[in-house]
């Protein structure tokens, strides 16, 4: 920081002054009000104001040591360039910049840095990936097991996230596939494993990854992620077939997810035509939830389709055939996939 600054804030925070200093109270400090003063410090304290900014845009060189010449034209600056302001969200306080870096941060963030890196809640972090894009914190408030605790944990998240953003030389990406927890899939699948229960070993199963959001924008990553599901292996989508054998075939990413909407909508009338009723509370629950279950898995992919690339996947096995319908949200990297078992 210049001395120029240095006085700048000493007149706004009523430090004292060393002996060379402008002389008195400053005048500028004095009349300022509360909101002008705000933005003030908003703008020397936002770690997007570099020096260059100070000495060139603002051109406080030209008025080393005059206090009250330099609040004017930070005032100036700061009136027509505020500084993103801060947010409360949950009682915790987020300066202007941490709010950016933590919007920027979520976005891309999968469940895995969220939980061990940024130290949230498994739950939280499973929540805030399948809401995301956020366009502010408090947008982050609502979401369910996103209290004081995990706001406080992506806050202290914010300095590494504002790094991320600033970087000239982008992180290294490479492209993985992590099983994560996801529970309307896994109510959805208790439902269809009950209702299904004549089927081998139900009709449909619906299985929740993650892959590094940098792997749909990096053109290399993005090139390998289709080639990459026939590996995805029999512990993850459990086909029929031993894929170590007989792999099925992926084909490529392609916009949107109609195939993996209108899959999932199918689980309804799947289970209607077999006429099966609920027999126990826990059955009745689920089956009175089945539209919201759905709706929470296909809604956002319908309503926007072009956030969405989808691959399709099959086995070839004469009558015993089976699919996967495999669909990615391209801001978080959020895999979710419905495969079908064979009707043999």
């Amino acid at each position: 920081m210049t001395r120029a600054i240095a006085i700048a804030m000493c007149a706004l925070t009523a430090c004292a002054l060393d002996a060379g200093d402008d002389e008195g109270e400053s005048q500028v400090a004095i009349s300022m009000p509360a909101a002008q003063a705000q933005r003030v410090l908003d703008l020397v304290n936002y770690p997007g104001t570099d020096l260059a900014t100070l000495d060139t845009t603002v051109a406080l060189d030209a008025v080393s040591y005059v206090g009250d010449s330099a609040l004017t034209k930070l005032a100036a600056y700061a009136d027509a360039h505020p500084a993103p302001a801060a947010q409360v969200v949950e009682g915790v306080v987020f300066q202007g910049w941490e709010a950016e870096a933590v919007v920027w941060g979520v976005n891309r963030a999968s469940v895995g840095e969220l939980d061990v890196d940024a130290k949230l809640d498994a739950r939280a972090a499973t929540n805030l990936v399948a809401k995301a894009p956020f366009a502010t914190v408090a947008a982050m408030g609502p979401v369910a097991q996103v209290g004081t605790q995990a706001l406080t944990a992506l806050r202290a998240r914010a300095s590494v996230w504002w790094q991320r953003m600033h970087a000239t030389t982008p992180p290294a990406c490479d492209l993985a596939f992590t099983v994560i927890d996801d529970a309307t899939a896994d109510d959805l699948n208790e439902l269809l494993e009950a209702a299904t229960s004549s089927d081998y070993p139900a009709a449909a199963e619906i299985v929740t990854l993650q892959i590094p959001p940098c792997a749909l924008t990096d053109a290399t990553q993005r090139a390998r992620i289709a080639p990459s599901l026939p590996y995805l292996g029999n512990d993850v989508i459990h086909w029929a077939i031993d894929v170590t054998v007989q792999r099925p075939t992926a084909g490529e990413l392609s916009t949107g997810a109609p195939s993996y909407v209108s899959d999932v909508r199918e689980i309804a009338t799947l289970i209607s035509d077999r006429g099966w009723q609920p027999s126990t509370p826990r059955e009745q629950d689920l089956f009175a939830r089945m539209p919201q279950l759905i709706g929470a898995l296909t809604d956002a992919p319908a309503a926007s389709p072009n956030g969405y690339v989808q691959s399709l996947m099959r086995t070839d096995a004469d009558e015993c055939s089976e699919s996967a319908a495999v669909m990615i949200n391209a801001s978080n990297g959020r895999v979710s996939l419905i495969h079908f078992f064979p009707r043999c």
